[in-house]
C-alpha cells in the first residue's frame, strides 16, 4: 500500500518535470492562446436553456491568469484559471516529461481521487508536457481532458469554450545528458528507430549489436539509445534496451519535417502500366548493379490494394544512370508517372526487402515517407499501419 501510494505521488506532483519548467510550459500556453487564430467553440444556451457548441471564427478571447502557477494550499498541484466572458474554468495542473497513453489511466485516477477528496470537482485537469504523443492526444480528448505541449498541440475544454490546435512540425530535439541534443529525424538517428520500430516488440538491443546493424559508430548508437530512453520510449534491463511504446516512436518520428529524399526528379514513362514501369527499373537496376528500393504509391499496393494512383516512385543512389537506361522517358513538370528519389542517407534501404518481383523500402520507411507524400499519401500512409504494421 505505502509503495502504490508513493507511486501516485511520485505521478501527481510533476513527474521529471522541475516547478522552472512547469512555469515556462504555462506561459508556452498562455503565448499559444494569445497567438492562437482559426476556429474555436463556444457553449451558448438557446431560449429553452439547452447548450450547443457554435463555431467562431479568428482569435479566441480566453484570458488566461497564472498568478496560482505555484503548487495551492488544497494540494491538488498547480492551478491555471482562464475566463471567457466572464464564466471562469480552473484547471489542475499535471505536468509530465513525456505522455503516452499508458500513463493516463494513473493519472486520471489521481486527479479523480484529489478532486473527490478535496471537494472541487468543478475543477478540470490540464497535461502540460514536452510531448504529448499523438494516441495520448487522442485518450485525452476521449475523457475531456485538456493538453498542451512544446510542439504547439493544444486542446482546451473550458466551461463555456473548446480551443484545439496541431503543432508545427518541429524536429524533435532529444535530450542525451552528456552531449548536445539531436534530430530524432538526423539520418543517422533514424537508422536506430528504423531497427527499433521494424523488430520483434520483445527483442532486447545491445549497443554494440545494434551499433553494427545500422552502420554507425558504438559511441552514437548509445546516445540515441540512452536518450530514447530519457525519454520513456525504451526500458534498459541489464546491457540491454527493450522498445516499450512503438506506436509513439513511430509517431514521433514521422512527426519529423524533413523527408528522406534529397533530390525528387519526375519524369514521364511511356508505359500501359505501373507494373510494366517497375519492371523496367527493376531490370535496369539489376544489370546496371544500381542499389534501390521502391517507395511509395505503387510499394504501397504491393503489399495490398490501397490506392489507385498510378505513379511509380524509387529510391536509387545512381538516378543518372538508371534514367539513361530507362526506354521512352522524359522530364515531366506535370502529369508524371515516376518518382526518381535520391536518398539523403543509405538508412532508407534498411531491411528493404521483396514484394514480387521488385524490391521495396521496409513498411516503417514506406509509412514515413507516404506520411511525408502528396496525392493522398496519408490517408495510405494510415492503410499501409493498419493492414501491416499493426500498431
Amino acid at each position: 500500500m505505502c509503495s502504490l501510494l508513493t507511486e501516485r505521488l511520485r505521478i501527481w506532483n510533476t513527474v521529471v518535470v522541475e516547478s522552472q519548467k512547469v512555469k515556462r510550459l504555462l506561459d508556452g500556453l498562455k503565448r499559444a492562446l494569445l497567438q492562437f487564430t482559426g476556429e474555436w467553440l463556444v457553449v451558448e444556451r438557446n431560449v429553452s436553456g439547452r447548450a450547443a457548441l457554435v463555431p467562431r471564427h479568428g482569435k479566441a478571447p480566453v484570458k488566461v491568469d497564472l498568478s496560482a502557477h505555484q503548487p495551492s494550499a488544497a494540494g491538488l498541484g498547480n492551478l491555471v484559471t482562464m475566463n471567457l466572458d466572464g464564466d471562469a474554468t480552473v484547471f489542475a495542473v499535471q505536468a509530465k516529461q513525456v505522455v503516452h497513453p499508458g500513463d493516463l489511466p494513473t493519472l486520471l485516477s489521481a486527479f479523480r481521487e484529489a478532486t473527490k477528496r478535496h471537494q472541487q470537482q468543478d475543477l478540470r485537469l490540464l497535461v502540460v508536457s514536452g510531448r504529448v504523443s499523438r494516441g495520448a492526444q487522442e485518450a485525452l480528448r476521449k475523457e475531456g481532458a485538456s493538453y498542451y505541449d512544446e510542439s504547439g498541440n493544444l486542446c482546451l475544454f473550458g466551461r463555456n469554450f473548446q480551443v484545439q490546435q496541431e503543432g508545427e512540425r518541429t524536429s524533435l530535439r532529444m535530450p542525451t545528458g552528456v552531449r548536445a541534443p539531436f534530430n530524432l529525424g538526423s539520418p543517422k538517428a533514424s537508422r536506430v528507430v528504423r531497427m527499433l520500430l521494424a523488430s520483434s516488440p520483445e527483442m532486447g538491443f545491445g549497443v554494440r549489436a545494434s551499433a553494427a546493424t545500422v552502420r554507425i559508430g558504438a559511441g552514437y548508437a548509445s546516445t540515441v539509445l540512452r536518450a530514447l530512453q530519457h525519454s520513456g520510449y525504451l526500458r534498459r534491463e541489464g546491457d540491454h534496451f527493450y522498445l516499450d511504446h512503438r506506436a509513439d516512436l513511430l509517431d514521433a518520428w514521422v512527426s519529423q519535417p524533413k523527408r528522406f529524399a534529397r533530390k525528387v526528379q519526375r519524369y514521364r514513362v511511356f508505359v500501359a502500366e505501373p507494373t510494366v514501369l517497375e519492371k523496367q527499373v527493376e531490370d535496369v537496376c539489376a544489370r546496371k548493379g544500381l542499389r534501390h528500393a521502391f517507395t511509395l504509391w505503387g510499394a504501397a499496393n504491393r503489399f495490398a490494394p490501397m490506392t489507385l494512383n498510378p505513379m511509380v516512385a524509387v529510391y536509387c543512389d545512381e538516378p543518372d544512370t538508371l534514367v539513361e537506361n530507362l526506354p521512352n522517358s522524359e522530364i515531366a513538370e506535370r502529369d508524371e508517372n515516376f518518382w526518381l528519389m535520391t536518398p539523403r542517407d543509405e538508412g532508407v534501404y534498411q531491411f528493404s526487402q521483396p514484394a514480387g518481383s521488385v524490391t521495396v523500402v521496409h513498411p516503417v520507411q514506406l509509412y514515413y515517407d507516404l506520411m511525408h507524400a502528396p496525392h493522398r499519401g496519408k490517408a495510405v500512409a494510415e492503410m499501409l499501419r493498419e493492414k501491416v504494421l499493426g500498431y
